[in-house]
């Protein structure tokens, strides 16, 4: 009984059974469910996307990396939104 109990075990731990769920969990549930959640999904996706706080934490991101491969000082957002600076260590 333990023997079969690790051979059990130790399928689980394939790396199929987390995608195998997944459908079966897909497959129990109605179909009109699954595609007004996916509607939904799309439309929240979307609509960040096109956020200005998206775009605004890009710029960011881009502009410090190309500060930081400069070695110029980075931009950070501190509590309360101000922005600080921080200079980058060459080392």
């Amino acid at each position: 009984m333990e023997a079969a109990a690790e051979i059990a075990i130790g399928r689980l731990a394939n790396p199929a059974v987390i995608p195998n769920r997944r459908m079966l969990t897909l497959a129990e549930e109605p179909f009109d469910a699954y595609r007004t959640y996916v509607a939904e999904y799309a439309i929240e996706q979307a609509r960040l996307l096109y956020s200005e706080n998206l775009r605004l934490s890009l710029e960011r991101t881009w502009t410090n990396r190309a500060n930081k491969a400069a070695g110029k000082a980075v931009s950070t957002t501190a509590g309360g939104g101000q922005r600080q600076l921080a200079t980058v260590d060459g080392g």
